[in-house]
């Protein structure tokens, strides 16, 4: 699955994505172009893709919007990624 794809399927937004990555919302959307991460990154960024998709398959995301201020859901994504692999 496209890192574009998991993302929406998630309910994560690009920007939230790059705050857990440690980079910039632009550089997010670029790497859903189609550009490849930086090799520093490349390994960190596929865990993390794969936690995500991890949380997915087990329902864990994404996480009901209506039901939960922003706050409240960002903090329950964290905690669904990182039962699932590692998060920084």
């Amino acid at each position: 699955m496209s890192l574009k794809k998991t993302l929406d399927v998630a309910g994560i937004s690009m920007a939230e994505f790059g705050v857990m990555c440690g980079v910039s919302r632009t550089a997010v959307s670029k790497w859903c172009g189609g550009l490849p991460q930086h090799v520093l990154r490349r390994n960190e960024v596929a865990e993390l893709v794969s936690a995500i998709q991890s949380a997915i398959v087990n329902g864990d995301l994404p996480i009901d919007r209506k039901r939960v201020t922003v706050a409240e859901r960002r903090y329950a994504t964290k905690i669904a990624i990182e039962s699932h692999g590692r998060l920084r």
